[in-house]
């Protein structure tokens, strides 16, 4: 059953929406003489807003980092003139990008902060009082929370917190486990012992698999599979789960960033070479589509073939026609769900018979089930291919650049896109494997030394 998922708004108290950065430290520390004051935040009529505070921060940021990954990794190339994403896309990662600043760096830090200190926030308006609404409100803010810290983890080589020096990317992926632990302590709790479809049930899937997912980045296999099999077997949730990012299609509110870099004219966003053409056996692959000519870029330079809709994406169809399955602004974009679950218990697990009746399963999916998609592998050859149907599975949704982390640190493969770069004149890749907390950062921070 796919949850609803939270919808992502701008209607918030301002006080609220002022969430701090990389180098703050205290919500409430900003000099405002207009601002209110504790007495007035603690009231349980400004729990909602406290929650959908936190949500928009990071569904917010959430579209710009699956972009970003995308370019700096292998599913993407960027077409924007802008040198600062031609940079990242070249896999040159500097601190002076204004870009990484505005765009990634900030934002990110931003959601994680407004989640950690609203959770916080709601806690004490309730004290030892708290209900089962301020349980769910506390819960929703650490998942968030969590899944902050596991981008920062994934896409940052290191990153302050709370203007302490750089954690390297393990500090920043266990913290991710101690939110979503608390996420699921206050989600049961609000719950109590009956397993259904409801909101906790939905909050304590979302954060098993955050957790199972930091455990594999930390290359924590045991851990990694004891979280991943409670959603497989349905400990944790009734049936399938899904949770989905949702945008608007209202231009007043918030919009899938892959809407406007796949649209009109001036597009900027092309699937790379090693994801075009994708077949399973004679089959094309329904999960990575895109146009078959190349398209118009914004810089009037690169070979672009504009991505269509992929699984990750809501409203993808495999029955559709093609063509018709663009990009929207309201497109939704997966976060987690029971199938990155079953990727993590078979990568974890290695090449067991299970992981090649899964791959076999995968494989059949991407080809529609047309016949004699089945293969016979195993070692090294199975685990090969078992990346090589995540990759399908979850294109365009945030994965990839910690799969490549992971693939290189953990198994020495390689992946990054490397030599000369499909455009030309913009000579070689560089070696970048991850993000760098920007210059704002060395400034504001004096703890932190890059």
């Amino acid at each position: 059953m796919m949850m609803k998922s939270f919808r992502r708004r701008l209607a918030l108290l301002a006080p609220l929406a002022a969430v701090g950065l990389g180098a703050c430290n205290n919500l409430l520390s900003v000099d405002n003489p207009g601002k209110l004051n504790d007495p007035y935040l603690n009231d349980p009529v400004l729990i909602d807003a406290m929650v959908n505070t936190g949500a928009a921060a990071f569904h917010g940021e959430f579209d710009n980092l699956v972009f970003a990954g995308a370019i700096l990794g292998d599913e993407a190339v960027n077409s924007h003139n802008f040198e600062q994403w031609k940079r990242i896309d070249l896999r040159l990662i500097e601190a002076d990008n204004s870009i990484i600043n505005s765009d990634i760096y900030q934002p990110l830090q931003a959601a994680r902060f407004a989640a950690d200190s609203l959770a916080g926030r709601v806690k004490q308006v309730y004290g030892d009082t708290i209900n089962t609404k301020g349980r769910l409100a506390v819960s929703r803010l650490k998942v968030f929370g969590g899944y902050s810290y596991v981008m920062l983890g994934e896409y940052f080589c290191q990153a302050p917190i709370n203007l302490s020096a750089g954690l390297p990317s393990d500090s920043l992926l266990n913290r991710a486990i101690v939110d979503f632990a608390e996420a699921i302590t206050f989600a049961k709790a609000a719950r109590g012992a009956t397993i259904g479809t409801t909101t906790a049930d939905s909050l304590i899937a979302l954060s098993t698999i955050g957790t199972a997912r930091a455990y594999l980045q930390l290359g924590n296999k045991a851990k990694a599979i004891e979280f991943a099999t409670q959603v497989t077997s349905g400990q944790v949730f009734n049936g399938s789960f899904e949770y989905r990012i949702g945008y608007s299609e209202n231009t007043s509110l918030p919009n899938d960033f892959l809407f406007s870099a796949n649209t009109g004219s001036s597009r900027y966003m092309g699937v790379d070479a090693s994801f075009r053409g994708l077949k399973v056996g004679t089959a094309n692959d329904i999960r990575v589509r895109h146009t078959a000519t190349a398209q118009p870029a914004h810089n009037a330079t690169t070979v672009i073939f504009s991505p269509y809709l992929a699984p990750s994406h809501g409203g993808f169809d495999p029955a559709a026609a093609i063509t018709a399955q663009t990009f929207q602004k309201s497109t939704s974009i997966r976060l987690a769900s029971t199938l990155e679950a079953q990727y993590i218990v078979a990568e974890a697990q290695g090449p067991t018979p299970a992981t090649l009746t899964f791959v076999n399963q995968r494989r059949a999916y991407g080809a529609n089930n047309a016949a004699g998609t089945d293969v016979a592998l195993a070692g090294d050859a199975l685990v090969a291919e078992l990346r090589d149907q995540r990759r399908r599975d979850f294109f365009l949704d945030g994965h990839r650049l910690g799969d490549l982390r992971r693939y290189k640190a953990q198994y020495n493969v390689d992946q990054f896109p490397s030599g000369a770069h499909p455009n030309v004149d913009w000579g070689s890749y560089g070696t970048a494997t991850c993000f760098v907390p920007t210059l704002a950062e060395q400034i504001g921070n004096p703890n932190y030394k890059p």
